[in-house]
């Protein structure tokens, strides 16, 4: 059998918008899953900023003698003032463990909301493609490598579900996360910020760099992958 027919069609865009358009019918039916992913952004981005913000303030109030620092909001002196009688070094870590504690719980919601969203989107694509293997005439398989559309079935549709779970949906909220420490740091010391941020071109050049080449070697597994199938299977 050529060789050709297990070779994989050249790289095209990165962002291709007519293979996002197909793919949405199969996303719609859970797009209120989605937005719920996308809102928990919010919550989570808070609860991740929250410990850093007790820290501070809380230092401030326990040991520095002038508690001004701490005490000048509202907001920070009612929630370090210590209750029934605490030591205030307990409530800060009571504070703090408390709220590990429910980001953790909304971290572990949010995975666990977005491999279903991705999961379910993608049982409906293995079923359309089942179906459409199921329509076809049996000519076609006598020219087209069994082993390829097992890859087409299995490993791709598989790599589109891991797009909705881990990447997407992911991508969105890093890039939120990112925004919202960036305002924070340059609030709080924006020279710190700048030289914070200075490798940030650098980490861009390399991300680059490598998703190409990742790509490329994906390409090289999935064409490993249809022949081996292929070879099983006769």
């Amino acid at each position: 059998m050529s060789d050709a027919l297990h070779e994989e069609e050249a790289l095209g865009k990165a962002y291709d918008s007519r293979l996002i358009a197909l793919l949405w019918p199969y996303v719609s039916p859970y797009r209120w899953q989605v937005l719920a992913t996308l809102l928990l952004v919010i919550p989570m981005f808070l609860l991740e900023v929250i410990p850093a913000w007790i820290i501070k303030n809380g230092l401030d109030y326990v040991f520095v003698s002038d508690s001004s620092a701490a005490t000048e909001s509202s907001l920070a002196a009612y929630v370090l003032d210590p209750p029934w009688g605490l030591a205030p070094i307990l409530w800060l870590a009571i504070l703090y463990i408390l709220v590990a504690i429910v980001s953790m719980g909304l971290q572990f919601f949010h995975m666990v909301l977005m491999a279903i969203t991705g999961q379910s989107a993608m049982r409906d694509v293995r079923t359309a493609v089942f179906a459409k293997i199921q329509s076809l005439h049996l000519g076609f398989f006598d020219t087209y490598p069994v082993g390829r559309l097992v890859t087409r079935t299995s490993n791709d549709v598989e790599n589109v579900a891991e797009m909705f779970t881990a990447g997407v949906v992911a991508l969105i909220t890093d890039v939120f996360k990112m925004v919202g420490f960036a305002v924070v740091l340059f609030w709080l010391n924006p020279k710190l910020a700048l030289a914070t941020f200075a490798v940030v071109p650098f980490l861009a050049v390399a991300t680059v760099l490598f998703r190409l080449r990742v790509r490329e070697a994906f390409r090289a597994v999935r064409v490993r992958i249809a022949r081996i199938n292929t070879y099983i299977q006769e």
